[in-house]
């Protein structure tokens, strides 16, 4: 089940309203999206915040001889209005209109249904050499294992790319380990790659100077947006 110190109502509000079903929202927050009890621990957290949720579809729940469950595939919502009482203002508590919505989804980087954060580690380099491939440059792959993932070649600049993706998040921002796993851990130099290119947990890429980051064990992305990379693949 969700923790509810796992994340804030502000990250809860956000992933609501750049989401189109309960397992999109999962995602978002960087939680399991085919847990049934996750499902349900972040629909009576909507509620608790006044998240407006009637976007999310529908609720599929089955009886189980007490409180509805909702099952792992479940997309659906319960329409929950604003918060009474004192205190302060819920960050749910303004509705989001479709238009909104509309937005949210593409600074967020809308998922599709089908995404499952299980490939995304397999599937980071693809979408990074897509991203350069569909900019006109041209995109290889060393034949024996080398520090990078990729060769980008464009303008008659060759430049050497590791490609990392992450699923965590700690303190509200994505954090990618840059560091190669063994035995021990090693950092990356700035004498073997150029760049990193960084996937996180909704699509949000970035493309780092390895002078920036190299030597460091891991990273956190919220510090980065003036790295990040927008249009196909990636919807940011």
């Amino acid at each position: 089940m969700a923790s509810r110190e796992s994340y804030s109502d502000n990250e809860l509000a956000g992933a609501v309203a750049s989401s189109d079903s309960w397992r999109g929202v999962l995602r978002a927050l960087g939680l399991r999206a085919t847990s049934g009890s996750a499902i349900a621990s972040v629909r009576r957290r909507a509620e608790q915040a006044g998240c407006p949720t009637d976007h999310l579809g529908a609720p599929r729940a089955r009886q189980t001889g007490g409180e509805p469950a909702v099952s792992p595939e479940a997309g659906g919502g319960v329409h929950v209005g604003g918060k009474t009482g004192g205190g302060p203002p819920s960050p749910c508590a303004s509705p989001v209109g479709a238009e909104g919505r509309s937005e949210a989804l593409r600074s967020a980087g809308r998922q599709d249904e089908s995404f499952e954060l299980s490939a995304l580690r397999r599937t980071g380099p693809l979408l990074a050499a897509a991203w350069y491939s569909l900019r006109g440059a041209d995109v290889s792959w060393p034949l024996e294992p080398c520090a990078y993932d990729l060769l980008v070649v464009h303008e008659q600049r060759v430049q050497r790319v590791q490609v990392k993706t992450t699923t965590a998040r700690e303190n509200g921002a994505w954090k990618v380990f840059l560091s190669r796993s063994g035995s021990t851990r090693r950092r990356y130099r700035s004498s073997e790659v150029d760049l990193f290119f960084l996937i996180d947990g909704t699509l949000g890429a970035y493309e780092i100077p390895a002078d920036l980051v190299a030597e460091r064990h891991a990273v956190h992305l919220n510090r980065y947006e003036n790295w990040r990379v927008h249009g196909a693949p990636f919807n940011a």
